[in-house]
């Protein structure tokens, strides 16, 4: 995350994950990422569709 605004003045990251991906999820909104979004039944995994969650994090948000 560093890398990609201070070195690549990126102004965005973005990420998904899929829904019941609650590790994840966890870890990412602990480091400061939030939640855009839902894309339901998006994937198609074991014959069942699955919710993709959109998070991001802007410059402004980013806690060096």
């Amino acid at each position: 995350i560093q890398y990609g605004f201070e070195k690549l003045k990126f102004n965005r990251i973005f990420l998904r994950l899929l829904a019941d991906n609650y590790v994840a999820m966890k870890i990412y909104l602990n480091v400061g990422f939030k939640k855009e979004g839902i894309a339901r039944k998006m994937v198609l995994i074991d014959n069942v569709y699955t919710d993709i969650i959109f998070m991001s994090m802007l410059i402004e948000e980013f806690n060096r």
